[in-house]
């Protein structure tokens, strides 16, 4: 099968993809050709996933029948992801929905599945996966007159952690073992600052607005 092609030569073999749907290819081609210069780690980072790396995100939504009723589901992966969202695109006798999808992580086919399945801008991916602690993190105040479709909070955990290695081969700042860009930053007990390791994340939102129908996701 064909590679797909973005700018600098850099490529992405989709043959290891569990589903290979003409709209997935298409926003995969808006993924490389709008957000390279913007995002160019971020593009890097999806091309660069293992099989095994593009399905480590995990996904759900709640649905709300009315006011005072919700339902919840998990997916098992981007597979089931995607028959979910093709069965109630196809579903005509179903009411208006009003949904509210859940994702951690960037995995590639979770991306790839809600972007062309909802209509999500790829810069909103984009601007989720840098590190929130440095300067290229694309952050907006979720309370600015102009964040009505969407919007980035940063916020601050403590993580406990447990470093089983020798006292010359520990670090300051470890790596998560995810897509995003996300850091545990630790500090030396024998040093001036004496507080619990911390980590940095963001919450992000998007939202489609509410349709004529009264359906929103």
């Amino acid at each position: 099968m064909e590679q797909s092609q973005c700018k600098e030569g850099l490529s992405f073999d989709r043959s290891e993809t569990l589903c290979e749907k003409d709209s997935r290819q298409a926003y995969f081609d808006l993924l490389n050709s709008h957000l390279y210069w913007l995002f160019p780690e971020f593009v890097r980072n999806l091309q660069s996933q293992s099989p095994h790396a593009r399905e480590m995100s995990r996904t759900a939504v709640l649905e709300y029948k009315d006011t005072s009723q919700c339902e919840q589901m998990v997916f098992k992966g981007s597979k089931e992801l995607q028959y979910y969202l093709e069965r109630s695109a196809s579903d005509k006798t179903r009411p208006p929905q009003q949904r509210l999808f859940l994702l951690e992580d960037l995995s590639l086919n979770s991306i790839e599945v809600l972007g062309s399945q909802l209509r999500i801008p790829p810069s909103f991916f984009g601007a989720h996966w840098a590190d929130p602690t440095t300067p290229t993190f694309n952050y907006r105040n979720p309370f600015c007159r102009y964040s009505k479709d969407g919007f980035i909070i940063r916020y601050p955990s403590t993580q406990p952690l447990h470093i089983s290695a020798p006292p010359g081969q520990q670090n300051t700042i470890y790596r998560f073992n995810s897509n995003v860009n996300r850091h545990v930053h630790s500090y030396d007990p024998k040093g001036p600052i004496i507080d619990q390791p911390k980590s940095y994340h963001a919450l992000s939102f998007w939202t489609s607005d509410v349709r004529e129908d009264g359906s929103w996701d």
